[in-house]
């Protein structure tokens, strides 16, 4: 009996605490019937009293191994440790500061004043640039104050053919080109535009009844680059653009070309050779208007671009001033508006 308890008692310690209440149920079941048959047999023998006394207390010695088993329990099973991790505070790095760029308002630059001086070929040229106003960039403001047969030399009487010699004298819009100018100042030109064409190949009389000279003596050529320093003084902030003149090819059924003076290659190369060294001054540049000219279909004698033999025309006309606007955008640099 004793040997039976102490296996109830170990299945007890090392049993679930489900099946340790099924086996004391089933041992209180059976106390009971012990003394059940107890009452039935008073007259037992002392060996059965024994017994079924031990039938009576097993209930109570399962209960108590019942209570030494949870912590025998305790001992037998494995503990699990649950390691509880505690944040472990991490240093942010700081975000760089992206700097936004600035925002600057656009400025449209300033127009740029273009003043247009010349005969009569920057006569036409200029009415031409005049219509194109706003153009280019910067905006071009163009005033044109080119008067047809003025040269730049302030001369008393001029003569474009000869035998017999056609003589003009010179009108006071012909005379003294840096005092007239002096009327604009209050346009403040950036640019100041020379084209000077045909006039300037054209046989001179400096006085009233003076000797007949042209742009190849050196009066004239003392003449007209003093007159280019006058304009100069004028406007000493501006720059000064000079514009070759192609060769002309004037002529007629009445005066054949070979009679025109102005036609000379000789007076002409001279006259361009002048025009490069003005522009070579400081605040000076030149525009290649004989290149220009040169460039036609049928070279400098194309009369689809010059019908006269002098001055283009139309659709010749408009391109030349086309060609001329880009050629500005490029002087906007040296005239410090670009």
């Amino acid at each position: 009996m004793l040997a039976f308890l102490g296996a109830v008692f170990d299945l007890a310690r090392t049993s679930m605490s489900v099946a340790l209440m099924v086996v004391l149920a089933a041992l209180m079941a059976t106390a009971a019937i012990a003394r059940f048959v107890a009452a039935r047999v008073r007259a037992a023998t002392p060996r059965a009293r024994r017994l079924i006394r031990a039938f009576a207390v097993a209930p109570a010695l399962v209960a108590a191994g019942v209570a030494l088993a949870g912590p025998a329990q305790s001992l037998l099973t494995p503990t699990t440790t649950t390691t509880v991790q505690r944040p472990v505070p991490t240093t942010v790095a700081p975000v760089p500061t992206i700097a936004r760029p600035r925002v600057v308002a656009a400025v449209a630059p300033k127009p740029l004043r273009v003043l247009v001086i010349g005969d009569s070929t920057a006569a036409n040229l200029g009415a031409t640039l005049r219509r194109m106003q706003g153009s280019g960039k910067p905006a071009l403001v163009f005033k044109n104050v080119g008067v047809p047969g003025c040269q730049l030399a302030n001369a008393y009487a001029q003569s474009m053919v000869m035998h017999p010699s056609l003589w003009s004298v010179q009108p006071d819009s012909c005379h003294h080109w840096a005092q007239r100018l002096v009327a604009q100042r209050s346009f403040a030109p950036n640019i100041i535009l020379a084209v000077f064409g045909p006039t300037e190949m054209a046989d001179l009389q400096l006085a009233p009844r003076g000797p007949t000279t042209d742009i190849t003596r050196a009066d004239v050529k003392l003449m007209t680059v003093g007159e280019a320093a006058a304009i100069r003084s004028e406007f000493p902030h501006a720059l000064f653009v000079w514009a070759t003149s192609p060769q002309t090819f004037a002529g007629s059924a009445t005066i054949p070309s070979w009679k025109w003076v102005i036609n000379s290659a000789a007076r002409t190369a001279v006259w361009n050779q002048m025009v490069r060294q003005l522009a070579a001054q400081e605040h000076g540049d030149v525009l290649d208007m004989q290149g220009y000219v040169d460039s036609a279909p049928h070279g400098w004698q194309d009369r689809s671009w010059r019908p006269d033999g002098t001055h283009l025309a139309g659709v010749a006309l408009t391109n030349a001033a086309h060609w001329t606007i880009g050629q500005l955008d490029r002087f906007a640099v040296k005239a410090h508006l670009s």
